[in-house]
């Protein structure tokens, strides 16, 4: 009930807010008025007017609350935050704003990383394999509507991630991959799919990365309780070398006394 009291109290706000921009239009005799009407920001109000069944939604989540809040609100704030100002919209040019459908890979990662910047490296974004592949930010998070998932996800965490790395699923499937027991490990364990500078996305070198769940008392192959293991381990690892990778780092690791 409260919903519906506070989306009434924005449309009964929103029709003055639209009459001033009409109002602006119909002074749009120079190219100094037409610039305040294509600039013209006019806040969540005047949107949900027209766009009641996602206001509906998206005023409830978290992530919409955090926009709007007064000491972070600011022109643009809420919905023209992403989709930019709404006034030339508004008075008639439907396509004026950005489109999630229109928009470039490059818009749509700029949008999100003007306020996701301090958790999200752009760089390491832009030039990671998932933007390469034109993923974007909304292929795995839903911003307009909740979902049962952290982190906005529209699936869980590793749902979202084997669903294009069939690769991986199978060899969790075939033991050849660390395992993903659920609600114990996820891909973001061990990977940031936002960009990381270790191989794979690691969010630590290898080596590193395992000791943190492990320790020194990690279980070791038996072959390599041999004293003289490292000495004779050529043969072995020549036979399956994927083997030797699930643990250690070919770069940081392997290359050290093999070179490249």
């Amino acid at each position: 009930m409260k919903t519906v009291s506070y989306l009434i109290a924005l449309l009964a706000a929103a029709i003055s807010l639209v009459a001033g921009v009409h109002g602006l239009v119909s002074e749009a005799q120079t190219s100094e008025s037409k610039s305040k009407v294509d600039s013209q920001f006019l806040g969540v109000n005047v949107c949900v007017l027209c766009h009641i069944d996602f206001a509906r939604r998206w005023t409830n989540l978290d992530h919409s609350k955090k926009m709007l809040k007064a000491t972070t609100a600011q022109p643009g704030a809420g919905c023209e935050s992403c989709h930019g100002p709404g006034g030339k919209h508004v008075a008639g040019d439907r396509k004026s704003i950005t489109s999630w459908g229109t928009a470039s890979l490059a818009q749509k990662s700029a949008i999100c990383l003007q306020c996701h910047a301090g958790k999200v490296e752009s760089q390491q974004w832009n030039d990671g394999p998932h933007a390469k592949k034109d993923l974007t930010c909304t292929v795995c998070h839903e911003v307009h509507y909740a979902t049962k998932q952290e982190k906005m996800l529209r699936e869980s965490q590793n749902v979202t991630c084997l669903g294009c790395h069939a690769d991986i699923k199978k060899a969790v499937t075939d033991k050849t991959h660390h395992p993903l027991p659920e609600e114990v490990l996820t891909c973001t364990s061990c990977h940031n799919p936002h960009g990381s500078k270790n191989a794979k996305l690691l969010i630590e070198p290898k080596a590193k990365l395992c000791g943190t769940c492990h320790g020194s008392d990690v279980p070791k192959p038996a072959s390599h309780k041999d004293s003289e293991w490292v000495q004779k381990h050529g043969p072995t690892a020549k036979k399956d070398t994927k083997q030797c990778l699930m643990c250690h780092d070919q770069k940081d690791f392997c290359n050290q006394c093999h070179g490249e």
